[in-house]
């Protein structure tokens, strides 16, 4: 009896043990798709952050203001916003 005892309590251990790994990883994806799913786009520096925004005014119909845009970065952006806008659609497909 002492066996079987053990194992219900170990069962009981691993099934509130993945219960609680799936609540986190829920919990995880949701936050990264708030982020990552159309409404906030994190970027690793101030270019990508105004390559987001240029895609992002530009899918809303609105103008962006380039004003402080540094002029070298303006000779990039087409490419830029090209490169990202395809990482957003691979991020479509794979789900992230």
């Amino acid at each position: 009896m002492a066996s079987k005892k053990n194992k219900n309590e170990i069962s009981k251990f691993l099934d509130d043990l993945a219960g609680r790994l799936s609540s986190v990883a829920g919990t995880e994806k949701d936050l990264m798709q708030e982020f990552q799913g159309g409404e906030i786009r994190i970027s690793k520096d101030d270019k990508g952050a105004r390559v987001n925004a240029r895609i992002d005014a530009m899918m809303k119909g609105e103008e962006f203001d380039e004003s402080s845009t540094p002029t070298e970065e303006l000779e990039t952006t087409d490419e830029d916003m090209m490169e990202e806008l395809a990482n957003r659609e691979i991020d479509k497909i794979l789900g992230d």
